[in-house]
């Protein structure tokens, strides 16, 4: 990026859209990417990983804390400098990218984004010196866990015991939003808390997206294509789990991707979970809607009737 002549603005807002994955974040982040420059000229920078954001390596911010014995070390200053050569100008700035939150293989081996707490007193440090926003998408516990656990195929083999052993560390210990919900309010209090439903998404994206900005937006009519993060059937999955252990990396990721996409492999969706689990967790994810209206009022998005006129109107972004 070329340098500039006049230093860019200190940032005075920070809106931090963190997940989770399985979420529809990746196509969250291809609609702002598109918009960044509308949204630019209305003052608001806004940061996406096919836009570089990896290349800083910001996400690995997430995991300094398990190899830093001490978390007073926590400084928003790290924040602030590995966003600056992204940058483009305005003193708003919105970062989308969800492996602030943690990586998909904790979360399908038992540890649920439990490794945030130096990401969080990072973000609460930040809302020291500037106003911050904390995005946050959940899902229902019966829909998100088989989801994150193709996602996770990509990436590495399955864990021992394969699917199984997810529905062992489920029965045994939940997955909870409403934990996550909790660790958020505590280490990073001055921050506003905004989460809205994955289940919600299709039918307001425009209502999310303009609360996420800050401001209504144009949703395009047309989706981003974004089929390279989309599960396979239980067929593909299948497949997945059995590819060789030691294949990782892009190579691993290209070939788990193209069994998902090949048409040859198209069947019944992965439903692992059998009637009695589906129902458990449908009453778990109630049962957390609840709880976070008490840990967080106001924080969770509810929605009226959607408007069928609101996706294709170009509105104002000032």
């Amino acid at each position: 990026m070329a340098e500039r002549d006049v230093p860019l603005p200190e940032v005075r807002e920070w809106r931090i859209h963190i997940g989770a994955h399985k979420t529809a974040s990746t196509h969250i982040q291809h609609v702002l990417g598109d918009l960044r420059p509308q949204l630019l000229a209305g003052g608001l920078d806004v940061l996406v990983p096919h836009q570089g954001l990896r290349e800083v390596k910001l996400t690995s911010l997430a995991s300094h804390r398990r190899r830093n014995r001490f978390p007073i070390l926590a400084r928003a200053s790290e924040f602030t400098e590995r966003v600056a050569p992204l940058r483009q100008g305005g003193d708003r700035v919105l970062v989308s990218e969800e492996g602030l939150l943690g990586w998909t293989q904790d979360a399908v081996g038992g540890r649920f984004y439990t490794g945030l707490d130096y990401m969080l007193t990072v973000l609460g440090r930040l809302s020291k010196g500037a106003r911050v926003s904390i995005f946050l998408a959940i899902r229902g516990q019966d829909a998100f866990l088989p989801s994150l656990y193709a996602e996770n195929l990509r990436h590495g083999p399955p864990p021992p015991g394969g699917f199984e052993a997810v529905r062992r560390w489920m029965r045994q210990s939940p997955p909870r939003w409403s934990r996550l919900v909790e660790d958020i309010r505590r280490r990073a209090p001055q921050a506003e808390l905004v989460v809205w439903r994955q289940e919600d998404f299709r039918e307001h994206e425009p209502e999310i997206l303009a609360r996420l900005v800050g401001a209504p937006v144009p949703v395009p009519e047309t989706a981003p294509d974004t089929g390279y993060t989309r599960s396979g059937s239980a067929r593909a999955i299948a497949l997945a789990e059995g590819l060789d252990p030691a294949l990782r990396g892009p190579a691993r990721l290209e070939a788990v991707s193209a069994l998902y996409a090949d048409p040859a492999h198209d069947g019944p969706a992965f439903r692992p979970f059998d009637a009695e689990e589906t129902a458990h967790l449908k009453r778990l994810y109630a049962a957390d809607l609840e709880a976070i209206d008490r840990l967080a009022p106001g924080a969770l998005m509810r929605f009226g009737a959607p408007d069928p006129q609101a996706r294709s109107t170009m509105r104002s972004l000032a």
